[in-house]
């Protein structure tokens, strides 16, 4: 039996946007103990991500990556025991190579360009202030 949960962050308000014009920012997600598995390969990271400044041509980022070029690292814990499960540090440069492999360029140009903002697909929609994101928190 499959269930499917959201969750917001634990450490802003759901009513506040995360970003870097405050420094960089530590999003913390926490799931209450119970009797159910989390797997890792079907979590994602939803949202929007929005352009500022006067132009939009600045915040250009790496193609190929799309919006995985925000992510920094990725922590799993656990709050019962206090153990790391996994942390990725530069997420974003392990995935410079993993995606390029595992992802032709149609995938990049289709559904991930749809999904994460990569390839071709970002550039189009340049001239929108924001755009709607769904990423995989992909891991190895």
């Amino acid at each position: 039996m499959s269930r499917y949960i959201s969750i917001l962050p634990s450490n802003i308000s759901s009513t506040d946007d995360a970003g870097y014009s405050q420094g960089t920012p530590l999003l913390q997600f926490s799931i209450g103990a119970q009797e159910n598995f989390l797997i890792g390969s079907t979590v994602r990271l939803n949202g929007t991500y929005t352009r500022n400044g006067a132009s939009k041509a600045d915040s250009m980022w790496e193609p190929s990556l799309g919006i995985y070029n925000l992510l920094d690292q990725l922590v799993i814990s656990s709050n019962k025991t206090n153990q790391t499960i996994e942390h990725i540090r530069n997420y974003n440069r392990f995935l410079a190579t993993y995606l390029p492999s595992t992802s032709s360029e149609d995938d990049l140009m289709g559904h991930m360009g749809t999904n994460a903002l990569t390839g071709l697909s970002f550039s189009k929609q340049n001239q929108a202030d924001s755009v709607d994101f769904s990423i995989a928190l992909l891991q190895v």
